[in-house]
């Protein structure tokens, strides 16, 4: 067993949310952003030599560290992952605060999370009525 974390404390996480794709992926970007540079371990307060060995242990410029968005197209809808770097402790609670804020966010501007629920918008009128035999 190998404790990877033990030299450089940090890890890269994502957070995935789907939107329709008349949805403002921009805003959506936007927010998916803001809220993690609001949460997750700003690279500015890392160390020089946790930026040192970053970059050596992963052949990464600084850059390559801060939040970014990825966006994937599917049959259903827009994919956005949102990766981020953070400490290596109470990942959960980071990405609980984030979603919850994230759905905020949309919430706010109107932006929705895509879902592979269907809505029945009409069935066809039926005039079959059951007897009280029929239930026995």
């Amino acid at each position: 067993m190998y404790n990877y974390t033990r030299e450089f404390p940090y890890l890269w996480e994502e957070i995935l949310v789907m939107i329709k794709y008349t949805a403002n992926r921009q805003l959506a970007e936007q927010i998916l952003i803001e809220v993690a540079n609001r949460h997750t371990q700003p690279i500015s307060q890392l160390s020089e030599s946790d930026l040192a060995e970053l970059q050596r242990r992963y052949m990464i410029k600084t850059a390559g560290a801060l939040p970014k968005v990825y966006c994937r197209i599917t049959d259903n809808w827009l994919e956005l992952s949102l990766r981020f770097i953070t400490k290596d402790h109470e990942i959960r609670e980071i990405k609980d605060r984030m979603s919850r804020d994230i759905l905020d966010e949309f919430d706010k501007t109107g932006l929705e999370i895509a879902s592979a629920t269907l809505d029945i918008v009409g069935l066809p009128h039926s005039d079959r009525r059951l007897n009280d035999h029929a239930l026995l």
